[in-house]
């Protein structure tokens, strides 16, 4: 009786949230390098000869 009673209260696992989509990034700051993209954070290539968006 006691199983079925823990089994009516259980609370049943979260649900994971689906994965955020990749997140572009550009940076053209002083100090940065020059047309340097960036997806999630990390260095991914540069646009040559673009230096602002």
């Amino acid at each position: 009786m006691l199983a079925e009673l823990a089994q009516r209260l259980a609370v049943p696992p979260p649900v994971p949230a689906p994965p955020l989509p990749p997140v572009l990034e550009f940076y053209a700051q002083a100090g940065a390098p020059e047309g340097a993209l960036y997806m999630d954070g990390e260095l991914v290539g540069w646009v040559p000869g673009v230096t602002r968006l």
